[in-house]
């Protein structure tokens, strides 16, 4: 049918039952089925595969001769479901539709492969539906076969969403890819629905690496749920794949963020007893001129090795854990107040710790947090603040 799929797509052979009907005066019209034993197909830039040993099912009917036509073909073979038709005109091969791929439970979209000439492989367009990278692992190894940059399709994706993990996706989701050197592109897209994000996707490995990038951090943080009553400040994230399947090694920076009316922060800063602070965090909010934050992102938790945040106001450090469907949070560090002055201290201690400071421990959930101080940590110098607290998580590469 000189489908001008890219090399390396299809390979092997497979025995199939096929059906002629010879109308009279008509292109004879064929039914072709087959349970593809013997038979390989490869998607490497998604990751999906059938091998030669594996069986499945093709069905295909349509019509022969000079306006040879593919009514309907359905497939299922390792995972992957898919059914739609085929436009050829004069023979040659126009465009494929299909109303509905499914490849096991992370991608469910309507597809459409068109062609862009003799020698280049079809463009691949989705037009809607879902996809969960927590629950995948896109594969990056380009072209089948090490073909060229023409006889690798570029796609063109429009999905509804775009699951990144439990409770965090980007809604409206843009983006134009390549596919010859590994899948790379630009991508827009609606965290949750709320904050507008734009990224770029680059080959990393096996996989690929993300880094997205917003005017308005404190939305983007308040849509996926982690500060309720952040605004402002230009947000920066970078996520790399780490070795368990959907998960990701990220670097979060920001600038000239904005903290209101955070039930955490207040129980924080209530308990350490820094009154001005607290009416600061109930009027327009403490200024934290810069975030910084390590972390690892599973499909069910943020593990936060370390992270703070640093004003004029004061000075915050964090690491431990954050779970992403309930909410529920175990977190320590130390806040500073007054890191205008006290951060002279710093060059002894961690990064947004000042000279003086309370240990904390944050428990509990975002909207009903526990937060336990040590009233004696003020006591003791930063470089030994240490045996107030557990070391930070690790997190595994």
């Amino acid at each position: 049918f000189r489908l001008g799929l890219p090399a390396g797509s299809v390979s092997g052979r497979s025995m199939a039952n096929i059906a002629l009907t010879l109308p009279k005066g008509q292109g004879p019209s064929f039914s072709l089925s087959s349970n593809l034993a013997g038979l390989g197909l490869a998607i490497p830039q998604i990751g999906w595969s059938h091998g030669q040993d594996s069986k499945g099912r093709l069905e295909v009917s349509g019509r022969l001769g000079a306006d040879m036509k593919v009514d309907a073909i359905r497939l299922e073979a390792s995972g992957l479901k898919a059914s739609g038709s085929v436009v050829l005109e004069e023979g040659a091969f126009q465009n494929a539709s299909f109303e509905r791929v499914t490849i096991g439970n992370w991608l469910n979209v309507p597809l459409k492969i068109v062609a862009r000439g003799q020698g280049r492989a079809p463009r691949i367009e989705i037009s809607g539906g879902r996809l969960d990278l927590s629950q995948t692992t896109l594969g990056t190894g380009g072209s089948a076969g090490g073909a060229s940059a023409a006889d690798s399709p570029p796609i063109g994706a429009r999905l509804d969403e775009l699951v990144i993990s439990s409770g965090i996706s980007l809604r409206s989701f843009r983006g134009e890819f390549s596919t010859s050197k590994g899948f790379e592109g630009n991508f827009s897209g609606s965290v949750n629905g709320q904050a507008l994000v734009e990224g770029r996707v680059v080959p990393q490995g096996s996989r690929s690496a993300f880094r997205l990038r917003s005017e308005d951090g404190g939305q983007v943080l308040k849509a996926a749920g982690l500060l309720k009553n952040a605004s402002g400040g230009m947000f920066d994230l970078t996520m790399a794949p780490a070795s368990a399947k959907g998960s990701y090694n990220g670097v979060l920076s920001m600038t000239g963020v904005r903290l209101k009316d955070a039930p955490a922060m207040a129980e924080l800063l209530n308990a350490a007893s820094v009154v001005g602070l607290l009416e600061q965090l109930g009027g327009q909010g403490i200024l934290f001129n810069e975030v910084e934050s390590s972390f690892q992102l599973t499909p069910r938790r943020v593990v936060v090795s370390k992270a703070s945040a640093v004003g004029t106001s004061m000075g915050i450090s964090m690491d431990g854990y954050y779970d992403l469907a309930s909410g529920a949070m175990d977190m320590q560090g130390v806040v500073s107040p007054f890191f205008i002055v006290n951060g002279i201290g710093a060059i002894f201690t961690r990064k947004g710790e000042g000279l003086v400071g309370f240990n904390y421990n944050l428990r509990g959930t975002s909207s009903d947090p526990k937060v336990q101080v040590n009233p004696l940590s003020i006591f003791t110098p930063g470089m030994f603040r240490e045996i107030f607290r557990r070391p930070p998580p690790e997190i595994k590469r």
